[in-house]
């Protein structure tokens, strides 16, 4: 019974402590990195708790940009980019659409993946996910439900 008790008690301060955190996040959206308020100013999206909203046009002219800025050599890719192509990733990842997106997803581990860690100065977090601090943004891992790091498309 003391066991149960002490479980009961361990999700309770878990519920509470992520309450507050969502309280916080969405007390201080305000203050969100100009660059990441863009982002979610150019597809018309909101930040709510399972991901920026996007349609599913939208989201697949995102693709279609960030993979064509990627293979053109020529294009100067921006932080924006960087932060666009990770929120894709980690979408299709999420939402477990692997074959629809499968050139995306492999056309983001083979040339753009380093270059992100590097240009957000991510760093290692929890096991094989890296964190960027500037920008709020997971790169896999946790970053499957956290708002900032993904998309939510809609219909």
């Amino acid at each position: 019974m003391e066991h149960i008790l002490c479980i009961k008690i361990y999700h309770l301060k878990r519920i509470c402590l992520s309450s507050l955190l969502i309280c916080i996040i969405i007390g201080c959206s305000h203050n969100i990195n100009p660059i990441v308020q863009k982002t979610a100013l150019n597809y018309n999206s909101k930040i709510d708790t399972i991901g920026i909203i996007i349609t599913q046009v939208q989201f697949d002219q995102l693709v279609q940009e960030l993979t064509t800025e990627t293979i053109d050599t020529n294009f100067a890719k921006d932080t924006l980019f960087y932060i666009n192509f990770a929120r894709v990733v980690n979408t299709i990842e999420e939402e477990l659409l692997f074959d629809k997106y499968k050139f995306v997803r492999d056309l983001y581990y083979k040339s753009v993946f380093k270059k992100t860690i590097i240009i957000l100065k991510c760093r290692l977090h929890r096991g094989s996910s890296f964190y960027c601090p500037d920008y709020d943004l997971f790169l896999g891992g946790v970053s499957l439900n956290y708002a900032n790091s993904r998309y939510h498309i809609i219909q």
